[in-house]
């Protein structure tokens, strides 16, 4: 389901980075662990734990900060925030919005596993303990007690306590939203009415796109060119086009050049990916052109295939992925890849490394599972690998990409083509939302205690 509850599996490596942040802040502390954010019927988030939410969002987005002009040496409540809804806000309150949604999606899923009779299991419990150990070992190599080292990270006064229930509710909404999304099941007759009801949401086309970024001076220039491209009336003329400009204007080989074009091509690309313009692909004729004006640059598109049902072939594999943000995961891929092939690649114990070690924490929890995986949905170097034509079930590989290292197993063909995975996920996504909105009206925020929360 593609919107999974975030585990906190590479808390360590997330706690570490943006503890610099926070690390003069001060609260009443007495009063603040006492302090009640929001709750359901049988489980409540506390100031402390809203803290450690709020703090894992803002360390998410910290890839972000340069591009969204946030400094990170000033407090958020001192810097205007331009992408609040409401209008002129701060930093701070676009991170507690986007917290509470995160919040609310946990509570309602844990309120509903309670309901059902799902709770946390012993080997629950010792991922939880296992977290809590790795925070206190970098704790303590970093010179500090630990209740002192998440009080710097965090930002306000937090225990193990108050660590391990954010963990547990966590692991509990993870668990019950897999048990859920499984119970979803749809027949072949809803699939098939929802994809002809939502059409333009499904059917995919095949285009080129070819982007160039201005260069000061030479907008006009750029300009012309692009709209030169967009003359073509074949594709053949398209490339020929792309490739003349890249001659003149870059300083590339005949194989990088080929290389630039052949990336230019999206099969299988739907209205919502990034590189369409609005309807533009949705309306047109296969051999249209369009130019696409932007702040930084032009994009000319051709379509080559008009809208159509993605009838392709999905495939399964196990992934267990390490960042390339923590340097030494290198080294570990290598260590878990050497593991691996001593216990004989197995599936098994890509599995177990998954729940334990990956950064994918979507996937973590069912031992890096990726089921009926569309074309080109996953990084490039792991998609060619995948659906490489003499890919075989138990193919395995430690594959490096532009963000980290990837340890795969295949599994096998996917249970269902591609355009039905899509309609399935979308409509498993509908009784997701349905699930969580039916607990939004009754979770309420206290929104005095929110502000005590330093950022």
């Amino acid at each position: 389901m593609k919107k999974q509850i975030s585990l906190i599996l590479a808390a360590v490596i997330l706690l570490s980075a943006v503890c610099v942040v926070f690390s003069s802040c001060k609260s009443e502390e007495a009063v603040f662990y006492d302090s009640i954010v929001c709750k359901t019927e049988d489980f409540t988030v506390t100031a402390p734990m809203m803290s450690y939410f709020f703090m894992m969002q803002y360390g998410n987005h910290s890839s972000y900060f340069e591009m969204l002009g946030i400094d990170p040496q000033v407090s958020l409540k001192e810097q205007e925030c331009p992408l609040l809804r409401t209008g002129i806000g701060t930093w701070f309150t676009y991170f507690i919005e986007i917290t509470k949604g995160h919040v609310t999606e946990i509570l309602a899923l844990c309120q509903t596993a309670h309901d059902n009779g799902v709770e946390l299991d012993e080997g629950d419990l010792a991922n939880v303990d296992a977290y809590v150990n790795e925070v206190k070992k970098t704790a303590t190599s970093k010179g500090y007690e630990f209740d002192r080292y998440i009080y710097l990270v965090v930002g306000n006064p937090m225990r193990e306590e108050d660590l391990r229930a954010c963990l547990e509710l966590e692991i509990l909404a993870e668990k019950y939203s897999l048990i859920y999304e499984s119970s979803l099941v749809y027949s072949d007759e809803e699939i098939e009415a929802h994809y002809n009801e939502n059409y333009a949401d499904f059917a995919v086309v095949d285009v080129y796109a070819f982007t160039v970024n201005n260069k000061v001076g030479e907008e006009e220039k750029i300009r012309t060119a692009m709209e030169t491209i967009a003359t073509a009336k074949t594709v053949a003329e398209y490339k020929a086009y792309v490739k003349a400009y890249l001659e003149a204007a870059e300083n590339l080989t005949e194989a990088e050049i080929d290389e630039v074009i052949a990336s230019c091509y999206y099969r299988g690309a739907t209205k919502n990916d990034f590189y369409l313009s609005g309807d533009w692909a949705f309306g047109a004729k296969a051999g249209d052109t369009y130019v696409e004006t932007a702040e930084n640059g032009f994009t000319v598109f051709m379509l080559v295939k008009e809208p159509y049902r993605n009838e392709a072939a999905t495939r399964t594999i196990r992934n267990v992925y390490l960042s390339s943000e923590d340097s030494s995961n290198k080294q570990k891929a290598e260590l878990l890849y050497s593991e691996w092939e001593k216990a004989g690649f197995t599936e098994d114990f890509i599995a177990s490394v998954a729940k334990q070690q990956s950064d994918d924490a979507s996937t973590a929890s069912n031992g890096g599972l990726l089921s009926n995986v569309i074309p080109g949905t996953v990084v490039a170097e792991v998609d060619n690998w995948l659906f490489d034509g003499a890919r075989k079930p138990g193919d395995c590989e430690l594959i490096t990409s532009g963000t980290g290292w990837h340890l795969v197993y295949y599994v096998g063909e996917g249970t269902m083509p591609a355009w039905k995975t899509m309609v399935n996920s979308a409509l498993a996504q509908k009784g997701y939302d349905k699930l969580v909105a039916d607990y939004v009206k009754s979770i309420e925020y206290n929104e005095d205690v929110l502000e005590k929360i330093n950022g």
